[in-house]
C-alpha cells in the first residue's frame, strides 16, 4: 500500500512537471513578441548556498518565507512555519507530545527527527550561527530557543541533508532565520501594534518598532528593533469533586515574549564591510498548553504482579479547554473546593547572541569572518502535584526502592501529595568561521570554501522534591502519614541529575559549480569535521537509594568522530525558466555516551551482544537522493517547483530499554523516508493570487529492533511524528476600495495523521494514544492601505478546531493501554488514565496596525 501511494503522488507530479515544463517553453515565446505584463511573481534572493541567488537558481527543494509573507500569514513563531512550508514538523513549545517537559521543541524535516534521542537532526540558524541542541541525558530543561518573526528578512527553510555547507545535525535540513541589515541609503521606522481576544480566553496584546538608517553617509549605519507580545490565557483548572473552577486557576496559561535586535555596520575601507549584532531573545509561560480529557469511573486494575483491585473513584468530566491538575487532595480528606488550588508548570528560556561579522571583497575572491557568542538558559518547574508517579515503578531495579502497585492518579487515604520537578539548563556556543566566496557567480568555475570551529557548553541541574514517603504509606498501608512506617526517608529530595557536556566541531568543506556548457552545470563538494563530545553526569536522592546528599556517577565519558559529507549534483537550464536538478548528498549527526547500567542489566546486555555498557554510541547517517524541477511560466505569473526524494538512514540512534528498567543507546536502527514537495503560485488576472504547497512523506523503520526481553521497533513502522500528507491552500484577492489599496485572504492547513511511538507488539506499544488524527486549521485576513499605515483584521483558527497536536497521560506514560505483552493488547504493563490533550489557540478574533517607512522586504 506504501508503494502504491508514492508511486501514484510520483506519477502526479512527474504528470504537473511535464505540463508546467511544457507552458514555460510557450511563455517564453510569448514574452518575446509581447511586453511582460506588471503584475509579476516576486523574485526572492536567498544565501542558501553561501551566496546570493534566487530561489529558482538554487539545486535544491526550498521554502522562502518572505517578511511579506510572515505578515500577510499572521505568523508569529517558528512552529506557524509549519503552515506554510511542506514536509515540516515542529512540536508545540509550550505542550504536546513532551509530558510536562515543555520547552524542548521537536523539528523534523521529511520524518528525519531526533525524537529526544542525541544530538538534533535538524539545523536551526540566525544568519550563518547556528542554534541547535542536543538533547541531553535523563530528564532536564533544555531546547533551542527559535527567535521571533518580528523583523525578520526572510526564513529559509532547506529540505535534505545540508551536511556539505551546513555541518552536523543537518541530516533533515536547515531552518535558517535571517535578520535584516541597516541601511546606508534608507530610514526605517517601523512600528506594529495588535490586539486581539481569544474564544473562552484573556486577551493578547503585540506591539513593536524598528528604526534605524545611516548615522554617517556611505560610512555608518545602525538598526535596533524593539518588540513585545502578551498571549492570554484560555486553560481554566477546574475541581474533579465539583467541576467549579478552582481559585487562580482562570486562564492559567498566559506567556509573554520578547525580542530585541541591535546591529551597527561600517564601512572603514572600499570592500569592507564590518556588522556588529545582538540579539536577545526571552520566552516565560505561566503554564503549559496542555489540558484533560474526561477520566472515566475506575473499577480495578489486574495485571502482572499486581493482584487485587486499585482504589475506585467516580468519574472526572472535563469541558474543552480545562485541567484536573490541581492540589492533590484525598478524597477521605476533601471537604471543600477550598482545599485546591492550581498546580501550574512555569518555564522560561532566553537567548542572548552577540555577534560580529567582517566582510571584505575583492575583484576575485569574497572573505568572510564571522564570531559569535550564544547563551541559552531554560528553566522550568513542572508540578507532578495531582499524581502519584512515584507508584508507576515495576521493573526489578527499581522495586528495593520502590514496591508500590499501579494506582490511580488520586489516592483517597493522602491528605496531601506534593511533587515539584525544577529544572535548570544553561548552554554556551562558541562559533568561528572563515569563508571564500569566488567573487563572480556567473564565471565558468564558481566556488565556496571554508573553516568552521564550534565549542559548546553545557550545564543543568535538576532535582525532584516529593513527600513520596506519605505517598507510600497511603497506598502499602492505608494511613495518611509515613511517620513512623519506614517510609519517611523517601519524602523530601527524592531526586537529583548533574549534566555537564563539552563538544567541539572543527570543519574545513569546500563546494564548486562548473559550467560543462551554458546550460548544463556539475556541482560538487564535501566537508570533512572532527567531533568530540565528553560528557558526566550524576545523580543521587533516596528514590534511587542513596543517603541524603550522596551523589553517584551516571554517565562519563568521550567520543571523537571524523564524518566526512560530500554531495554531487547536475544542473540544466534547457530555458531560462526552467531549472531541473539532480543531487546525492550525505549528511549526519554526531554521536554520544550512554549512562552507566548497573549489574542487574548485565543478562540483558549479554542477550543484545554486549560483555558490558557500551560507553558510547557512533554517529549516524544518511543519504539522500533527490530530483526536482523549478518552472517558472506564463510571463513570471505562474511558477511550480516538484521534488522528489530517498532517503536511506543507518545506524540510527535508539533508546533501547533493558528488562532491569535502564535503557542504553545504540545505534541500533535503520529507516527509510520517501516522497516528493510541490510548491505552486498563480497571480490570476483581476487581482486574486492562489498557493499551493504539499508534502508526501513516506517514513518508516526498515529493520525490526529488539532488545533482551521484547520487540522494540517493527519493521515499518511509521517515523514518530510525520505526516504523510501536509499542505496549505492560500488565495488572496486584491482591489480598490474607496480608492484605496484593500486585499481579503485566507489560508487553509492540513496536516495528515501521526503515530506518537512504535506499533502494535512492540513494548512501548500504546494502543489507546497511537494514532494522532489530522489537523486542520482555517484562517482568514483583510485589511486596506491608508498611506503609510496598514490596517488588518483577522481571525485565526475560524472553525474553532481542537484537532489533536499532542496527546499524553496525566502524569505518566499512555494514556490507556502502556507496555503491552501482546499484539492485540490484552495483558500490558500499566494502564494510566486520561490524558492530558494539546491543540491550537481557541478562534481568535483581533485587528493590528503597521506603519512603515521603508519599502517591504
Amino acid at each position: 500500500m506504501k508503494g502504491s501511494n508514492y508511486s501514484k503522488a510520483l506519477a502526479l507530479a512527474a504528470s504537473i512537471g511535464f505540463v508546467a515544463h511544457a507552458r514555460a517553453q510557450t511563455a517564453v515565446t510569448d514574452n518575446a513578441a509581447d511586453s511582460a505584463p506588471a503584475l509579476t511573481l516576486q523574485e526572492v534572493v536567498v544565501t542558501a548556498t553561501r551566496r546570493e541567488t534566487t530561489v529558482h537558481d538554487v539545486p535544491m527543494s526550498m521554502t522562502a518565507v518572505t517578511n511579506q509573507a510572515i505578515e500577510a500569514l499572521g505568523l508569529k513563531t517558528a512552529q506557524d512555519l509549519v503552515q506554510t512550508v511542506p514536509s515540516l514538523y515542529i512540536s508545540p513549545t509550550n505542550g504536546g507530545n513532551t509530558g510536562g517537559f515543555v520547552g524542548n521543541p521537536s523539528v523534523a524535516i521529511r520524518g528525519i527527527n531526533a525524537e529526544g534521542t542525541g544530538a538534533a537532526t535538524t539545523g536551526i540558524y540566525i544568519d550563518d550561527i547556528p542554534l541547535q541542541q542536543r538533547n541531553t541525558l535523563g530528564s532536564t530543561s533544555g531546547g533551542t530557543v527559535f527567535p521571533q518573526l518580528f523583523d525578520l528578512e526572510r526564513v529559509e527553510v532547506l529540505r535534505g541533508p545540508q551536511g556539505t555547507l551546513y555541518g552536523g545535525s543537518s541530516e533533515g535540513g536547515t531552518i535558517r532565520f535571517i535578520t535584516p541589515q541597516p541601511s546606508f541609503t534608507e530610514t526605517a521606522l517601523n512600528t506594529r501594534l495588535e490586539g486581539s481576544g481569544t474564544q473562552g480566553g484573556n486577551p493578547n496584546a503585540e506591539g513593536g518598532v524598528t528604526f534605524g538608517g545611516p548615522v554617517v553617509s556611505d560610512t555608518l549605519a545602525a538598526r535596533v528593533s524593539l518588540w513585545y507580545r502578551h498571549d492570554g490565557g484560555y486553560i481554566d483548572h477546574v475541581s474533579r469533586f465539583t467541576g467549579a473552577e478552582v481559585a487562580g486557576g482562570d486562564n492559567t496559561n498566559s506567556s509573554e515574549h520578547r525580542a530585541v535586535t541591535a546591529a551597527l555596520a561600517w564601512k572603514p575601507l572600499d570592500g569592507t564591510l564590518v556588522t556588529l549584532k545582538y540579539l536577545y531573545f526571552n520566552n516565560s509561560f505561566r503554564d503549559s498548553d496542555n489540558y484533560w480529557q474526561s477520566i472515566p469511573r475506575y473499577q480495578a486494575y489486574v495485571g502482572p504482579g499486581t493482584p487485587g483491585t486499585a482504589y475506585t473513584y467516580c468519574p472526572c468530566n472535563f469541558a474543552p479547554y480545562q485541567s484536573g491538575q490541581n492540589t492533590n487532595v484525598g478524597d477521605n480528606f476533601y471537604q471543600s473546593d477550598a482545599q485546591l488550588a492550581p498546580s501550574l508548570s512555569p518555564h522560561a528560556d532566553s537567548l542572548s547572541l552577540p555577534a560580529l561579522t567582517i566582510d571584505y571583497a575583492t575583484s576575485t575572491v569574497d572573505i568572510k569572518l564571522v564570531s559569535a557568542y550564544a547563551k541559552t538558559i531554560n528553566s522550568g518547574v513542572p508540578d507532578f502535584s495531582y499524581v502519584d508517579t512515584a507508584s508507576r515503578a515495576l521493573t526489578p531495579l527499581e522495586a528495593p526502592y520502590n514496591s508500590l502497585p499501579n494506582s490511580s492518579s488520586f489516592i483517597a487515604d493522602l491528605p496531601l501529595y506534593s511533587s515539584r520537578f525544577a529544572m535548570h539548563g544553561q548552554i554556551t556556543d562558541w562559533t568561528e568561521e572563515l569563508r571564500l566566496t569566488s567573487a563572480d557567480p556567473q564565471a565558468r568555475f564558481s566556488w565556496v570554501a571554508g573553516a568552521f570551529y564550534d565549542l559548546t557548553k553545557m550545564h543543568s541541574l535538576a532535582n525532584l522534591t516529593s513527600n513520596t514517603g506519605d505517598l507510600a504509606a497511603a497506598v502499602l498501608l492505608g494511613q495518611p502519614s509515613s511517620q513512623g512506617s519506614g517510609f519517611e526517608g523517601l519524602n523530601g529530595l527524592g531526586f537529583v541529575s548533574g549534566q555537564e557536556f563539552t563538544e567541539q566541531q572543527a570543519a574545513l568543506y569546500a563546494q564548486g559549480t562548473a559550467k560543462i556548457t551554458q546550460q548544463l552545470r556539475l556541482i560538487a563538494g564535501v566537508r570533512a569535521t572532527r567531533d568530540q563530545f565528553s560528557y558526566s553526569g550524576v545523580q543521587g536522592g533516596a528514590l534511587f537509594g542513596f543517603a541524603p546528599g550522596e551523589l553517584a556517577p551516571a554517565a562519563a565519558g568521550t567520543v571523537t568522530q571524523t564524518p566526512v559529507t560530500p554531495l554531487v549534483g547536475l544542473q540544466y537550464f534547457p530555458t531560462p525558466p526552467v531549472n531541473l536538478y539532480a543531487t546525492a548528498s550525505k549528511g549526519y549527526r554526531s554521536g554520544g555516551v550512554n549512562t552507566i547500567i548497573p549489574p542487574a542489566c548485565e543478562s540483558g546486555l549479554a542477550q543484545l551482544g554486549y560483555q558490558s555498557s557500551p560507553n558510547t554510541y557512533a554517529s549516524d547517517s544518511l543519504w539522500s537522493y533527490e530530483v526536482g524541477s523549478k518552472v517558472r511560466a506564463f510571463q513570471d505569473r505562474a511558477s511550480i517547483d516538484i521534488s522528489a526524494y530517498y532517503i536511506d538512514w543507518k545506524g540510527v540512534q535508539t533508546s533501547v530499554g533493558l528488562a532491569c528498567g535502564s535503557q542504553i543507546i545504540l545505534n541500533a536502527a535503520k529507516a527509510v523516508s520517501r516522497g516528493l514537495e510541490l510548491q505552486g503560485n498563480l497571480l490570476v488576472a483581476g487581482g486574486l493570487s492562489l498557493t499551493l504547497n504539499a508534502g508526501y512523506t513516506d517514513a518508516h523503520y526498515a529493520q525490526a529492533v529488539s532488545s533482551d526481553t521484547a520487540l522494540l521497533i517493527n519493521d515499518g513502522d511509521r517515523l514518530p511524528y510525520t505526516p504523510q500528507w501536509t499542505g496549505n491552500l492560500g488565495a488572496q484577492y486584491r482591489f480598490k476600495l474607496l480608492d484605496r489599496s484593500a486585499y481579503v485572504r485566507a489560508d487553509y492547513s492540513y496536516q495528515g495523521p501521526v503515530v506518537q511511538g512504535t506499533g502494535p507488539g512492540t513494548a512501548t506499544y500504546q494502543p489507546d494514544a497511537y494514532r494522532l488524527p489530522n489537523n486542520r486549521n482555517l484562517n482568514m485576513r483583510a485589511g486596506v492601505n491608508l498611506g503609510a499605515v496598514d490596517v488588518d483584521l483577522f481571525v485565526n483558527n475560524l472553525t474553532a478546531s481542537r484537532d489533536v497536536l499532542g496527546l499524553v497521560a496525566i502524569g505518566g506514560v499512555g494514556p490507556g493501554r502502556y507496555g503491552c505483552f501482546s499484539a492485540g493488547c490484552d495483558s500490558y504493563l500499566l494502564y494510566a488514565q486520561g490524558g492530558s490533550i494539546a491543540s491550537a489557540r481557541p478562534r481568535t478574533i483581533g485587528v493590528d496596525f503597521t506603519y512603515r517607512l521603508e519599502p517591504r522586504r
